[in-house]
């Protein structure tokens, strides 16, 4: 099925809640075990921050070799565009190369999405692309601490998230301790 030809209302699988607009989008691969404890590892630290996330890891079911693999293709595309689209802020997983987290950032630097990205290692950083793509970066240790500082400052200190990610890098904020 061509997914411009997609209409998500015929989709017996597409829920209100499914649709609804989030806080934050979690781009990040999820294709083997470390991958996977790294973003369960984000989507708590989400929670515990009190922001609402899409994680295509919990709602875009797509089996490649099912039955129905191209319907599930079809509304993966249309609710990662669409919550990519209406949220406040993307946090991207940068510690595995990952062309789908790539789109993702591309894409939502087009729509001029504020976005974080993390990484446990160093070789995000080399990534010329990547790091123009960023708003800020942080190392994953530090993640949970920035996602605590960009929900105060929405919340409390009622900056856009755009301010809110560009500041977590800001020494003067002070916002993230120095290690």
């Amino acid at each position: 099925m061509d997914s411009w030809a997609y209409d998500w209302r015929k989709d017996p699988e597409i829920t209100k809640k499914s649709m609804e607009r989030r806080d934050v989008y979690l781009a990040a691969p999820f294709f083997n075990v470390g991958q996977e404890q790294e973003i369960l590892a984000v989507e708590i630290m989400l929670t515990k921050s009190g922001l609402s996330f899409f994680s295509p890891r919990l709602e875009c079911l797509y089996v490649k070799h099912s039955a129905n693999a191209a319907a599930q293709a079809d509304r993966a595309f249309f609710l990662n565009v669409r919550h990519l689209g209406g949220c406040k802020l993307i946090v991207a997983g940068l510690t595995w190369p990952d062309v789908g987290t790539a789109w993702e950032l591309g894409y939502a630097h087009a729509l001029h999405q504020p976005r974080l990205g993390f990484s446990s290692n160093d070789k995000a950083k080399g990534n010329l692309m990547i790091n123009k793509t960023v708003n800020a970066m942080v190392p994953f240790n530090r993640l949970e601490t920035a996602i605590s500082c960009i929900a105060l400052d929405i919340r409390e200190r009622s900056r856009s998230t755009y301010n809110a990610v560009v500041a977590v890098n800001d020494p003067v904020m002070q916002c993230l301790p120095e290690e």
